[in-house]
């Protein structure tokens, strides 16, 4: 018998994370996309596509649980703009309606500080968090193979580094991990 996986998504119009955990927690699989298109709707449909044809090519049981990061709440000066804010909500909102319409399931969102709390995920002020997001990944998950990229250009070029869309993924992880904790109690 094939066990059911639980999905986690980082929703952004410049790069999307996926992330399916199984009922104990465990990364089975992962990627990212990045819409493309010129308007919202487009990108949205481009994602929406990317987001089923994914998990229809699942093999490890049905699609149990959606977990997908809460969207920003309000305006924090040095961060996002209100207009920013907005589009993120506003994408967040067509990718849920698009999730809940193809796979048939009602997103469950997870607002990212009491996810990382129930993971015992601390912060340090004046640390980069995407840096440590994608750490405390590494630590959980070591035998995880992040994208990596070659420069092609500048001092560093030809080194080849992890791709940025690891903190996408890394959000993601965290999303599913944290979803299955608060909802599941795994």
């Amino acid at each position: 018998m094939k066990s059911s996986y639980s999905l986690g998504l980082d929703i952004s119009t410049s790069c999307t994370g996926l992330a399916a955990l199984d009922a104990a927690g465990d990364v089975i699989a992962f990627s990212y996309c990045k819409p493309a298109g010129d308007t919202l709707v487009a990108k949205a449909d481009m994602l929406g596509c990317f987001i089923k044809e994914w998990c229809d090519h699942q093999t490890t049981g049905p699609l149990k649980a959606v977990y997908i990061e809460q969207n920003l709440q309000r305006f924090r000066r040095g961060f996002s703009s209100a207009q920013v804010i907005n589009t993120l909500a506003r994408f967040n909102g067509m990718i849920s309606y698009i999730v809940y319409r193809d796979l048939g399931i009602q997103p469950v969102y997870v607002n990212v500080n009491e996810g990382r709390k129930s993971l015992g995920i601390k912060i340090a002020r004046g640390s980069n968090t995407k840096e440590e997001i994608l750490k405390w990944c590494s630590l959980q998950y070591p035998d995880i193979s992040w994208p990596e990229k070659k420069l092609k250009s500048g001092p560093r070029k030809g080194l080849v580094i992890q791709d940025d869309c690891c903190y996408d993924i890394a959000d993601a992880i965290v999303t599913a991990k944290a979803g299955l904790t608060i909802y599941d109690n795994v």
